[in-house]
């Protein structure tokens, strides 16, 4: 975001119509992200607290996996990961439910 590094603008933006718009100093702007930023990893490592699967790592440990966590929101029906794919991602529930399907095979 130029906003944040003090880089020049990438685009112009002109008035449509009369319009009225709100204003922010760039100062303020990183002081609410940065804060913003912070309070987002304390939601993502109080949220691993609760995952049973990584209550044996320490909360560096924990602290790193929130950094690198992205979340990605489904819709219903979506099919997540399918069966057979190589396992490039790991993914933990953070609101709603999944169904878990596996193919068995009978001889």
């Amino acid at each position: 975001m130029a906003l944040l590094h003090g880089e020049p603008r990438a685009a112009s933006v002109r008035a449509r119509t009369d319009c009225k718009l709100w204003l922010l100093d760039r100062d303020t702007f990183r002081k609410i992200m940065v804060t913003a930023g912070q309070r987002s990893m304390q939601n993502r490592t109080k949220f691993l607290d609760n995952v049973s699967l990584l209550s044996d790592l320490q909360q560096f440990e924990k602290f790193k996996i929130a950094e690198a966590m992205e979340m990605r929101t489904f819709n219903e029906g979506d099919t997540i990961i399918r069966e057979g794919e190589d396992g490039k991602e790991f993914f933990i529930i953070h609101e709603g439910a999944v169904d878990c399907y596996k193919t068995v095979l009978k001889f």
